[in-house]
């Protein structure tokens, strides 16, 4: 009996230490996936954060000569740093890049703006990623 109380705390202890082990996957965002990416949801962000936002840089009358009023300025935009929409490579896109908090040029978006969350430019890039659709 004693035995068999032994091995089954052994077996306890191995089960409970395997369940509780890193699986090894990376972390993800849960609230990531809250929102569908469309060019829809994509436009809201973009105009509530950047067009129509206190700082207003990217609303029709543009003072950063970048409107992000409509998805063919979105898409179609190209600047010296490259295009901002590659739609087979949403984590290289200067759209996506531009909200992270180190931009590999430039100053993180929405310049003087609060920063958007991990949510938001993960909905930015997944949605470049699904192939940057007018949906």
């Amino acid at each position: 009996m004693k035995s068999l109380n032994l091995l089954l705390g052994c077996f306890l202890t191995f089960s409970l230490f395997i369940s509780c082990s890193d699986s090894g996957s990376t972390p993800t965002d849960s609230g990531s996936n809250d929102t569908s990416a469309t060019f829809t949801s994509v436009n809201s962000l973009l105009v509530r954060s950047c067009a129509t936002s206190s700082t207003s840089c990217h609303g029709n009358s543009a003072t950063s000569g970048f409107p992000m009023t409509s998805y063919s300025a979105i898409v179609n935009h190209v600047a010296n740093s490259g295009t901002t929409v590659d739609s087979a490579n949403g984590a290289g896109s200067n759209l996506y890049l531009k909200t992270t908090n180190s931009p590999p040029f430039g100053s993180r978006m929405p310049l003087g703006g609060s920063a958007l969350s991990t949510s938001d430019q993960l909905l930015i890039k997944r949605w470049i990623d699904d192939g940057a659709l007018n949906n």
